[in-house]
């Protein structure tokens, strides 16, 4: 490895960073989103029938772990706070606003992500350039009869290439797994909303009668 990096210069080094970094975010997220879509999957699977009831719900919020700063604990608190002061129009565009702030924090470093893909595959091609340009240069120099040093120039100019596109296959496949993931949690935070909003306008309307 350290003679790859070498033969391809200073764009082989950028390359590698850009795979070291792309690979801890995608560690990063993928740990953050498996533990949201857990703890979101497993409330719609309990409240699935929607005859969850409010002492559930409080029960729940007092239950999680995450604390006071967790979006799912807003969520949660504000709509147990507002049932019985705000309308169900109301309450419903708060709570999709609370499940937007939660797409919008899964999303978070899925754009990096994004771009360390469009970028690896630029640094490897111009590498490349680089490298076909010195060994053009040195054609006078060598003359073209000695295909050995036109061929060796010639596959060290090309390995940023293929080093550039090795990193950007897995990168972007990366980014396309994540990005199906928190579609599918979404999906689930949506089931789970419609839920609780059922929930607690029924209990207002209950509770007026």
């Amino acid at each position: 490895m350290p003679e790859l990096l070498a033969l391809g210069g200073w764009t082989m080094w950028g390359i590698a960073l850009c795979s070291v970094l792309a690979l801890a975010l995608f560690l990063e997220r993928l740990w953050v989103l498996t533990r949201e879509g857990r703890q979101v999957r497993a409330l719609r699977t309990a409240w699935i029938d929607g005859a969850v009831t409010r002492e559930e719900v409080e029960r729940t919020l007092a239950a999680m772990p995450e604390g006071r700063s967790h979006w799912l604990c807003w969520l949660l608190r504000a709509a147990l706070a507002d049932h019985r002061s705000v309308s169900p129009e109301a309450l419903r565009e708060l709570m999709d606003q609370y499940r937007e702030a939660a797409l919008t924090s899964w999303e978070k470093g899925l754009d990096l992500l994004a771009t360390l893909a469009r970028i690896t595959p630029l640094l490897g091609l111009l590498g490349t350039v680089l490298g076909m340009i010195d060994v053009f240069m040195q054609l006078p120099e060598s003359g073209m009869g000695n295909y050995n040093e036109l061929a060796a120039g010639i596959w060290k100019a090309l390995l940023t290439t293929a080093a550039g596109l090795s990193v950007a296959i897995p990168v972007m496949l990366g980014h396309a797994f994540l990005g199906s993931r928190v579609e599918r949690i979404s999906e689930d935070l949506g089931a789970l909303s419609r839920t609780l909003w059922r929930t607690l306008v029924r209990t207002a309307a209950d509770e007026e009668a």
